[in-house]
């Protein structure tokens, strides 16, 4: 059963989407406080991780990931210890409170949605 990153709206993972060879999937930190900011972090209340869950690279910056000693990116991406996940654009757009305001003014939306 393939890994499915846990933020919502984030499908990385999914046998239903093509694989993106550079996006790597982290399992949560073991440690009590990094599990914590991670858990505070991602936009989805009362998650409780399981052993398997993981979370893409896609939500971490850049600078969260070890680097050779010439600055560049190791071939197998790694976290560095106080990566917190904190880019969620899926999130953003599906629930802005711009999108949600759009979503209301649009007259072929309503009517989608009746019939």
């Amino acid at each position: 059963m393939p890994n499915i990153c846990c933020v919502p709206g984030c499908f990385t993972g999914s046998l239903s989407v093509p694989r993106e060879p550079l996006v790597s999937l982290h399992r949560f930190p073991r440690e009590e406080a990094a599990r914590r900011a991670w858990l505070h972090s991602i936009p989805r209340a009362g998650f409780s991780p399981a052993r398997g869950s993981v979370i893409c690279s896609k939500h971490f910056s850049d600078l969260d990931f070890k680097q050779d000693s010439c600055g560049r990116e190791l071939e197998k991406r790694r976290l560095l210890k106080h990566a917190v996940p904190t880019i969620f654009p899926n999130l953003e757009q599906q629930w802005s409170p711009a999108a949600t305001a759009a979503d209301d003014d649009d007259p072929e939306q309503a009517s989608d949605d009746a019939g």
